[in-house]
Parts: structure tokens; sequence; C-alpha cells
């Protein structure tokens, strides 16, 4: 049986390996180097299988709002997808994306 202390540990660790399988999905280029690609399906895969556990003692809206903070923190939430639309500098994608965000806001 888990407690709460052990979920907040496992979600934890779901965060880790998000942050690392997210690096190592921009380094599969595009799936042209596929060891990286599947270690990062399998990493996905043990997430979402420890995630849902951890569900089963944590709201869902708390383990959300704690994976988004992980990922931003761990610098896979803007650099992946900046990477997988073309961009190899991630923060420079960030600054694009925040320009673009200002201009539709005005």
């Amino acid at each position: 049986m888990m407690n709460v202390m052990n979920a907040w540990g496992l979600l934890g660790i779901c965060i880790a390996a998000e942050v690392v399988a997210t690096t190592l999905l921009t380094k599969s280029d595009g799936f042209n180097r596929p060891l990286y690609g599947i270690m990062a399906i399998v990493l996905f895969a043990g997430c979402f299988f420890a995630l849902s556990h951890v569900l089963t003692r944590i709201p869902v809206g708390v383990a959300q709002f704690a994976q988004r903070i992980g990922m931003k923190a761990g610098g896979a939430g803007e650099a992946g997808p900046a990477h997988l639309a073309g961009r190899d500098d991630g923060a420079e994608a960030i600054d694009q994306k925040g320009a673009h965000a200002a201009a539709v806001s005005h």
C-alpha cells in the first residue's frame, strides 16, 4: 500500500524521468537515431505506469501542476518542442514564443 509521502517521492521520480525522456526524444533526431527514441518511449511508458499509482493518493490537479513545474525547472518544457520544430536553440525559441504571445495579446 502506498502512502502519501511515497506518492510524492514517486511523482518526483516521474518528473525527473520525463525530463530525461524529453531530452532523449530530442536527441533521437526525428527517430533517425532509434536507440534514443526507444529509450524515451520506455521512460514515458514507465512514467505513465508510475503516475497511475501516484494518482491513487494525490489529486490529479496537484500532480499535474507539480509535473508541469518540474518539467519547466528541468528545461524540457520549452527546449524539447523548440528542437522538434527545427530550432536548435531552445532559448531563441522561448524568446520567439514570448514575442508571439505579446503580439497576440495586444
